[in-house]
C-alpha cells in the first residue's frame, strides 16, 4: 500500500495536541489510527488532543490496564493500549477486533501486537523523542483515502506545516471518505 508521509515537529505537548486535534476533525467513523512510539513518547498526549478534536468533553486516560476504553459520541472514540498484549491471539481475546466493525474511530497504542488483524487502510502515527523534550510526529495516510486534486494544491515541502496547510491536507482525506 502507498502512503503519504507527513512530518510534524513538536516542541510542546500543546503542539502535539494541535496536530492530533486537526487530524481528528477529518476522521470518520470506521477509521483506525495506529499510534507508535517509545514509552513516554507522547501517545496519550496525542490521544487527548485527538479526543478534543472530535469534540468529546472527557478526561481521557491511558487504557494501559483496562486495555480498551470507549467514549460514546458522534462518532465514538475507542482508545486501546495493547502494550500488555503479546500477539494477535491476545488482541482477538480482549474483544478489540469487534470495534473495527462498528461506527467508532479506533485509536490504538502499540498496534504492532495485532499482526495482520488491522484494517488495510489504517492511518499510522509514530512519535519519536528528540532532544530537549521535542518530538517528531510522523503521520502516514493511505493514498487511496486522499483526493489527488487537493493534495496537488498543498505545499508538502514545508519543514513545519501551518494549521491552514494541515487542514488542506486532512480536508482531502475527509472529502474522499465522504464521497465513498
Amino acid at each position: 500500500m502507498k502512503y503519504l508521509t507527513l512530518l510534524f515537529p513538536s516542541a510542546s505537548a500543546r503542539r502535539t495536541q494541535v496536530v492530533a486535534a486537526t487530524l481528528a476533525k477529518f476522521c470518520c467513523a470506521g477509521d483506525v489510527i495506529c499510534l507508535s512510539g517509545s514509552l513516554a513518547a507522547g501517545k496519550t498526549t496525542f490521544a487527548k488532543g485527538f479526543a478534543h478534536g472530535l469534540g468529546l468533553q472527557i478526561t481521557l486516560t491511558s487504557p494501559s490496564y483496562p486495555i480498551i476504553l470507549d467514549y460514546p459520541g458522534s462518532p465514538g472514540l475507542c482508545h486501546m493500549d495493547w502494550y500488555r498484549l503479546s500477539d494477535e491471539n491476545d488482541v482477538r481475546e480482549c474483544g478489540a477486533i469487534e470495534y473495527f466493525s462498528i461506527d467508532w474511530i479506533c485509536l490504538i497504542e502499540w498496534w504492532q501486537r495485532a499482526g495482520e488483524l488491522l484494517p488495510e487502510q489504517s492511518i499510522l502515527v509514530s512519535i519519536e523523542n528528540l532532544a530537549n523534550d521535542s518530538r517528531l510526529i510522523k503521520i502516514e495516510v493511505p493514498v487511496s483515502l486522499l483526493e489527488q486534486s487537493d493534495l496537488e494544491q498543498a505545499d508538502l515541502d514545508q519543514k513545519e506545516l501551518s494549521p491552514r496547510q494541515l487542514k488542506k491536507i486532512f480536508g482531502a482525506l475527509k472529502r474522499k471518505k465522504v464521497s465513498k
